[in-house]
């Protein structure tokens, strides 16, 4: 279930400023929304991409990153399919991959003429990051605990 804080929309700037140590949250459409904590498979899927040098770093960018990739939980799956595709289209975010462990599935999008364009992704063999060559993942590798 989706939590929202606020009564008041906030701006990116109060957002920043925003003060609590207990929760994490989101800004959405000028609203903070209580993030859930991951669970164990949002781990495992950030530990088998390698990536734990990233986990303590600002999530606050300067610029679009070129590639997203958004773990889906049951509480965000609306927000993940639906509304970040369009925030994310609007920043100019070149790809965008949805891994959803309920539904064992990976959405690849990539951005074309303001619009995302899906890329099909076979549960069998590798699929490749168009932008980056070197990114070669197996489905099966994410979802196999």
């Amino acid at each position: 279930m989706t939590q929202i804080l606020t009564e008041k929309k906030l701006n990116f700037e109060e957002y920043l400023n925003y003060e609590n140590e207990d929760n994490k949250y989101e800004l959405f459409d000028g609203e903070l929304i209580l993030m859930n904590p991951p669970t164990g498979f949002h781990a495992l899927i950030i530990n088998k991409q390698q990536i734990d040098e990233v986990l303590n770093v600002s999530a606050i960018l300067e610029s679009p990153p070129l590639l997203v990739i958004e773990v889906v939980s049951p509480e965000s799956e609306i927000r993940d399919y639906r509304y970040k595709r369009t925030e994310y289209s609007a920043m100019g975010i070149a790809e965008y991959w949805i891994i959803d462990p309920n539904r064992e599935k990976i959405t690849v999008l990539n951005l074309e003429e303001g619009m995302y364009e899906e890329i099909p992704v076979r549960d069998t063999g590798q699929f490749n990051s168009l932008l980056f060559s070197e990114i070669q993942i197996n489905p099966k590798d994410i979802f196999t605990l």
